[in-house]
């Protein structure tokens, strides 16, 4: 998180806590941290540059108040934020991929007691377009990305509780750009 080589921790937090970056010293001590974001109960975090400039964003799955993108910069604050759904989503589960197959990063999002769905990056993580996976709500805890098909595209596996659990083959067209490039996507 802070480009020092070092891999650190960020942990989700619960009870209207907040969520902390622990900075490796490269010793594996992690006593350095940094409250990050308003407090929330959160149960599922993912990181990835969105934007691509650089630094990773943050992306906060919540039970309450509505998920949140945390987007990094140099001075390492997360003050710039998106708001990504409903304040009455309790979502228990992120994952990242490029499902689409543009280049872009997407975020796959698991419900709790709501629909599953896609946000489609559409604008280096400043605009998203929502794809339901499936009209109906279930009680989602886990939310994967693996290509099940050996396509060389992304599908969408999703664990639910007292309930069938499911997969979703990739939905989207290949890529043409990539393809005539040679990549399969």
């Amino acid at each position: 998180m802070n480009h020092d080589g070092h891999l650190d921790l960020i942990t989700a937090s619960r009870d209207n806590q907040h969520s902390h970056i622990y900075y490796n010293d490269g010793q594996t001590n992690f006593t350095n941290k940094q409250a990050f974001g308003n407090p929330a109960d959160t149960r599922s975090i993912a990181v990835i540059d969105l934007n691509k400039d650089g630094y990773p964003e943050i992306i906060k799955g919540n039970v309450v108040g509505g998920n949140v993108i945390y987007f990094g910069s140099k001075d390492r604050q997360y003050t710039r934020t998106i708001q990504f759904s409903s304040a009455k989503e309790e979502t228990s589960s992120l994952a990242v991929a490029d499902v689409d197959s543009d280049g872009d990063t997407d975020i796959l999002v698991g419900n709790f007691n709501a629909s599953n769905y896609i946000m489609l990056n559409k604008n280096a993580g400043q605009s998203f377009e929502q794809v339901k996976l499936s009209p109906q709500k279930y009680a989602t805890y886990d939310i994967v990305v693996a290509d099940l098909n050996k396509d060389s595209r992304e599908d969408i596996l999703v664990g639910n509780s007292d309930g069938l659990s499911f997969y979703y083959l990739n939905p989207f067209p290949k890529n043409k750009k990539a393809a005539e490039n040679g990549e399969g996507r």
